[in-house]
């Protein structure tokens, strides 16, 4: 007979053996810096993201994909409750019609793509553009967010001392 336990123990076991299979990515430039790679057979490098070994050029590439995988198991739920906090004040301010919520969101989004950017990207990305291009870009886009917020927030806040003098 088929009872819940049996079933989550059937479940648990299906998972355990799927967990096992890692997949070896073919790629001719190293995840990490994008570079091409020049290995000589048996002496590849390979870092395991998730399910999937991609190929690394150097130790130190190993390595900096290997902090980069660690920083982005650790500071995956601190960027994603910035992100909702972001969402919640921009769309609240829209809602409200009250500006300065909203920009307060578009500098809380760029201040977390600048602190962490690794959950935004995932991992399948990295075999069309490497893990150092993908948080430098990330990192720009944060920066950009971060000024135009605060540019439209002390724009707003001049207006209305503006006002207030009047």
């Amino acid at each position: 007979m088929l009872t819940t336990q049996n079933f989550c123990l059937i479940i648990f076991s299906m998972n355990k053996n799927q967990e096992e299979e890692i997949t070896l990515v073919e790629s001719d430039k190293c995840v990490f810096c994008g570079k091409a790679l020049n290995l000589k057979p048996n002496s590849a490098l390979y870092a395991t993201v998730v399910k999937k070994k991609f190929p690394v050029c150097s130790e130190i590439c190993l390595d900096k994909t290997n902090k980069y995988l660690t920083n982005d198991k650790k500071h995956k739920k601190h960027f994603y409750w910035m992100f909702t906090l972001c969402g919640i004040l921009t769309f609240g301010g829209i809602i409200i019609n009250y500006s300065l919520l909203a920009f307060i969101g578009v500098i809380i989004a760029g201040l977390s793509f600048l602190i962490f950017p690794y959950p935004i990207s995932s991992f399948e990305s990295f075999t069309y553009w490497p893990i150092k291009k993908m948080n430098f870009t990330v990192r720009i886009i944060g920066l950009i967010l971060l000024l135009v917020g605060v540019f439209f927030l002390l724009s707003v806040i001049s207006d209305k001392i503006n006002v207030s003098f009047r």
